[in-house]
């Protein structure tokens, strides 16, 4: 349950931070914010599927 509270908050923070970076117009820093957000969350769903395999 935790897990999903994180995930929601996660989302929130993703959509307010892309939101202000499209608005200033900052193409590269869009670009870059998504691709660290879309690095960590790999990074989490291998941990989960780590986990599960022990």
């Amino acid at each position: 349950m935790l897990a999903a509270y994180l995930t929601i908050a996660w989302i929130f923070s993703l959509a307010w931070q892309l939101a202000r970076v499209a608005g200033e117009g900052r193409i590269e820093d869009y670009v870059r914010l998504v691709r660290s957000h879309a690095d960590a969350a790999e990074r989490i769903a291998n941990k989960s599927f780590d986990d599960r395999g022990r």
